[in-house]
């Protein structure tokens, strides 16, 4: 089903994070779950986003608040 999908997806994500964490590359006091959601909306909005605007804008304004923010949780 879809929702299990969706849940499997923010799952990965955090998981994603849990070993960046674990390799030094994110801030140990991260909260991975906290993350991955954020960054899982992020990559909703965007596409939402760019199926009513027909643009790549709504994609680069994703893909800048996704560096700003992983770049702010960089150990």
């Amino acid at each position: 089903p879809p929702q299990i999908e969706l849940a499997g997806s923010v799952e990965r994500l955090a998981s994603t994070v849990r070993e960046a964490q674990a390799q030094g590359e994110i801030d140990p006091d991260e909260d991975p779950d906290q993350l991955a959601f954020e960054l899982e909306a992020a990559f909703f909005f965007a596409n939402g986003q760019y199926v009513v605007a027909r643009t790549p804008e709504p994609l680069e304004r994703a893909r800048r608040m996704i560096e700003r923010r992983l770049a702010a949780a960089a150990a």
